[in-house]
């Protein structure tokens, strides 16, 4: 039948290779986040800035700017988002 479900897992069920392979990845990440304070002070000055800084957007939330134009107060709201990066 077109269209309609007949087998296989039911909807929403998750993946059971998906579910391993998060598990197994959330293990490793666990033990190289025990080992990272060790291996940022082992870096040079430089390295360890960067690596900081690719970490940042992982801990703290992305910055975004909310500007409302409002032109007629009972109809029209425009909202405009930005990102936080102004080179657009």
């Amino acid at each position: 039948m077109k269209g309609k479900k007949t087998g296989g897992r039911t909807a929403g069920t998750p993946n059971k290779i998906a579910v391993d392979l998060k598990e197994a990845l959330k293990a490793i990440l666990e033990n190289e986040i025990e080992l990272l304070p060790q291996l940022l002070s082992e870096m040079k000055p430089d390295k360890r800035a960067e690596i900081i800084s690719k970490l940042l957007p992982f801990i703290l939330p992305k910055n975004t700017n909310l500007v409302a134009e409002i032109q007629d107060p009972i109809t029209t709201i425009r909202l405009i988002r930005h990102s936080g990066n102004d080179s657009q």
